[in-house]
């Protein structure tokens, strides 16, 4: 049920106070009445009032000297002025001083209503915005992060306790969640904070690409190495070195980054010198590391060496109390950027937001918040639009116009695409998971992913 709305009206014309608190009182509440300025000021000195209707000229007090005076006492309170035909200048200047609209006389009962509505709204929200701002800055956070949920308060509270050390740390948590933030949260909250902080995504390569990613290699030590490059272990020398979807590696890549664990020594590939670093380690994944070290897909030994301090982001959907604080926080952000400062969200985004699942996490909102900024041709988003993941195409029909062995090879082009679309949308485009259900290995996967123009990133 809604809260009765107060309203005060100023007029110095009784009949014009009398017609007007009846045509507004069903659907505003009470409507009080004062005869000049004097009267209101008194009358608003006692009562919160949530909307102001006041005549422009009157006798004594001019209603701009009373709105200036009602400003004085209450900043936020909307007030529309009342104004005849010859007055309209005033009535500019009127809004120029804080009144947020004004009507001509004679009025239509509609066209009051709806000013009147529509101030008492435009407030309303703009006092939830400036609340949820300064719950905005009241919140839990850990460098970059937000969030008021007592689990993200539980993962900030891990987070400061680890990052005093040099502890080698587990991210978990599904894609979107923000594993990448908080592991440069975790470094620029550490004694290392003024070294590297370097980042590789371990599923973004080809398992030969990644060995020499990681830990760089000599000149010609394989076609294309026309000269020795720095692995990303040494640009990482002194700071941390932050691996991203660390369950993507094969099996010879857990037993080369074992040993460099193990040692924190390393030699490039093709070279023959051992290479010593001083590196803080931090991984993340968003698959079961249990499982796949019982499924041998993942070796035990690394594991333990890599799960010293799991933290574990939850999803969006189980911390819906940092829905609203996020949302807020990105449309701030975006609004900044566009140069479209005041930006709010209307009631139909709010619900869309709040009523949405997020299976993207954090990301998903993120990129929703900002395209709807974007596309907005006013100070509100009224609208969020949820993006559909990506979709095979459709069967088409077989031709008989080509021969045989180029319609078999069309027709398996696009099974074989289809069927990995398929795998790539079920596992959210992790490539292990499509390679093991498909019976092929990765790289397989990598070179038929290049071939049909797919990319990982649309299937998460």
């Amino acid at each position: 049920m809604k809260r009765p709305m107060k309203i005060l009206l100023v007029d110095d014309d009784l009949a014009f106070r009398k017609s007007t608190s009846k045509l507004l009182e069903d659907e505003f509440g009470t409507i009080e009445t004062a005869v000049n300025g004097e009267a209101a000021l008194a009358r608003f000195a006692e009562i919160r009032f949530d909307g102001v209707l006041c005549d422009l000229v009157m006798q004594g007090m001019s209603g701009l000297e009373l709105l200036q005076k009602l400003k004085d006492i209450d900043p936020r309170v909307p007030i529309i002025m009342v104004t005849g035909h010859g007055s309209i200048d005033s009535a500019i200047q009127a809004m120029k001083a804080g009144a947020i609209d004004y009507v001509t006389k004679p009025f239509s009962a509609d066209e009051l209503r709806l000013k009147l509505r529509r101030a008492i709204e435009q407030e309303r929200q703009r006092t939830e915005l400036e609340l949820l701002q300064n719950s905005l800055a009241a919140s839990a956070s850990f460098h970059d992060m937000l969030g008021r949920s007592r689990t993200m308060e539980d993962v900030f509270i891990l987070a400061r306790k680890v990052a005093a050390s040099d502890v080698t740390v587990l991210i978990l948590g599904e894609t979107g969640t923000g594993k990448s933030l908080l592991a440069q949260a975790i470094h620029a909250n550490s004694p290392r904070s003024r070294a590297p902080f370097v980042s590789v995504n371990c599923a973004a390569l080809t398992p030969t690409l990644l060995e020499s990613e990681l830990f760089g290699h000599e000149k010609g030590a394989f076609t294309g190495a026309i000269e020795r490059r720095i692995g990303r272990f040494e640009l990482a020398d002194s700071g941390t070195l932050f691996l991203d979807e660390i369950g993507e590696l094969t099996t010879e890549l857990q037993t080369k980054l074992l040993d460099v664990v193990q040692t924190r020594k390393f030699q490039r590939v093709g070279g023959s010198q051992t290479i010593s670093v001083d590196v803080r380690l931090i991984t993340a994944t968003n698959h079961d590391l249990v499982n796949q070290v019982k499924s041998g897909r993942f070796r035990e030994d690394l594991f333990y060496r890599l799960n010293v301090v799991p933290i574990t982001i939850p999803p969006l959907r189980v911390r819906t109390e940092d829905i609203e604080l996020l949302s807020v926080h990105f449309l701030t952000e975006v609004t900044r950027r566009l140069g479209k400062p005041g930006m709010r969200f209307g009631p139909e985004a709010w619900r869309t937001i709040l009523g949405h699942q997020w299976p993207g996490n954090i990301r998903e909102l993120q990129n929703a918040i900002e395209r709807a900024a974007v596309l907005s041709d006013t100070d509100e988003v009224s609208k969020i639009e949820i993006m559909q993941a990506p979709m095979a195409s459709p069967i088409p029909a077989l031709t008989a116009n080509k021969p045989l062995r180029e319609v078999l090879r069309e027709e398996t082009e696009r099974i074989e695409r289809q069927y990995l679309c398929a795998l790539l949308a079920r596992y959210s485009g992790s490539v292990s998971k499509t390679a093991e259900h498909a019976g092929i290995d990765r790289r397989t996967v990598f070179e038929k992913m290049k071939l049909y123009d797919l990319k990982k990133e649309d299937f998460k």
